[in-house]
């Protein structure tokens, strides 16, 4: 991406961030964020027909390489219950730079259509990874199954207030994530966690129409 193209991009995602979380209704509490409404109405499960992308892995450049670092010593921090003044400002800098080298890859693997949807998805995940409280150590490469339910089945939903259908393209955005991770060098193998989500797809679904109709 060069400087004009990230400019731009940059730009895009300050407008997009904007409109969706508008500052007017936020609570107090930086911790969770309120999501415009955008679409109307479930109508339908997601149409993987549109996610096609390269098989080719995408090689890690020295920015994605950085983020792994960066991940990493986000995992530490919470391995070793350090202290949330201690890595506050590690975890919204690692957050950033994830989303823009989420986007990059998604561009990079034909995925224009959603280089920057995706992203914002994923801002709500990485939030409940290491901001929520948990029982267990939970991180981006160990999430137990009750903690990947709970996200799906309440976490998401009380946190996040959109349309129905919106709800829907959190998973393929986490399916596509793990993808990436993979191939950046942070997990060995992306299957188990993506048959996790895999696993809760149907149920979540059932979920949303049950709620919504």
């Amino acid at each position: 991406m060069d400087h004009e193209s990230a400019s731009d991009f940059f730009t895009k995602m300050i407008e997009r961030r904007g409109y969706l979380f508008p500052s007017e209704v936020q609570q107090k509490n930086p911790l969770f964020k309120i999501m415009r409404k955008e679409l109307q109405e479930l109508t339908s499960d997601f149409s993987y027909d549109e996610l096609i992308f390269a098989k080719e892995p995408v090689p890690p450049d020295t920015k994605d390489k950085n983020l792994v670092e960066m991940i990493s010593q986000m995992d530490k921090y919470i391995i070793d219950e350090a202290d949330y003044d201690d890595w506050e400002d590690h975890y919204f800098s690692m957050a950033e730079e994830c989303r823009d080298r989420f986007n990059k890859w998604l561009i990079d693997k034909g995925l224009n259509l959603y280089s920057e949807d995706f992203p914002f998805y994923l801002e709500t995940y990485l939030d409940f990874i290491y901001h929520y409280t948990h029982d267990d150590i939970v991180i981006l490469k160990k999430v137990q199954p009750v903690y990947m339910e709970e996200f799906f089945a309440n976490y998401l939903l009380r946190k996040m207030i959109v349309e129905p259908e919106e709800y829907i393209y959190w998973i393929p955005a986490l399916k596509v994530f793990y993808t990436f991770l993979y191939e950046k060098g942070y997990l060995e193998n992306p299957d188990p966690i993506i048959r996790l989500i895999d696993e809760i797809e149907p149920y979540f679904i059932k979920i949303l129409k049950k709620k919504f109709g």
